[in-house]
């Protein structure tokens, strides 16, 4: 029988909930399961209006599985600091990821911005600006 293990919010309000003004369209939530049953990686499913993403409790395994598969909206998970800490993920694993997010849509180019953060910081933490910087980005093209 599948359990949850641990919930994370993925996704712009991960980042842009705490921020005045911010409007999400949807909330994205991320669910890692023991007692994986499902004959598939991963599963979405739509539960009270949010976007529910279940994924094995596997460890640094998920990032090797985000590369197989080569979906770069996966990618955006290993920008959550409390995503990567629990999986045991560091810079270095997140930096694999790096063609994943330069092949982002438009719509999500808010995180190939926090990836280059990420990047340039050293570490998985942005600062106020770059957060303002990222938001804007998400801003910009939300609303065209």
């Amino acid at each position: 029988m599948m359990k949850e293990i641990a919930k994370f919010v993925v996704g712009s309000c991960a980042f842009f909930g705490s921020i005045d003004g911010f409007t999400p369209r949807d909330t994205d939530v991320l669910y890692l399961m023991d007692g994986w049953e499902l004959g598939c990686d991963n599963a979405r499913i739509k539960i009270d209006g949010k976007d529910c993403f279940l994924y094995p409790d596997k460890g640094l395994a998920l990032v090797d599985d985000c590369l197989v598969h080569g979906d770069p909206l996966t990618a955006g998970k290993f920008l959550v600091r409390g995503f990567c800490d629990h999986i045991g993920a560091t810079i270095e694993d997140v930096k694999r990821l790096e063609t994943l997010f330069f092949a982002l849509d438009e719509k999500h180019r808010y995180e190939t911005h926090i990836y280059e953060c990420y990047m340039k910081n050293g570490g998985l933490w942005l600062e106020k600006k770059q957060l303002f910087e990222s938001y804007d980005i998400y801003k910009k093209v939300r609303l065209m």
